[in-house]
């Protein structure tokens, strides 16, 4: 089950890059020019960021928790 989860954060993480790259960073050259990071680039580095570490923690898991 543990594996089934962190097969999942992986796939929404690859959703997230695919995301990222059809929308953020198509309009990075345009960051010079604002003076703060646009917030959608936030939030994709955010959800990157939880994807990640959840990949990382069901990673670990997988060792401790007894196959279903």
């Amino acid at each position: 089950m543990v594996l089934r989860i962190k097969l999942g954060l992986l796939l929404l993480a690859g959703l997230d890059v695919w995301l990222y790259h059809l929308t953020v960073y198509r309009k990075v050259a345009e960051w010079d020019m604002q003076p703060a990071t646009p917030g959608g680039a936030k939030a994709v580095a955010i959800c990157s960021l939880v994807l990640w570490a959840g990949v990382v923690a069901m990673g670990r898991a997988i060792a401790y928790v007894p196959p279903a």
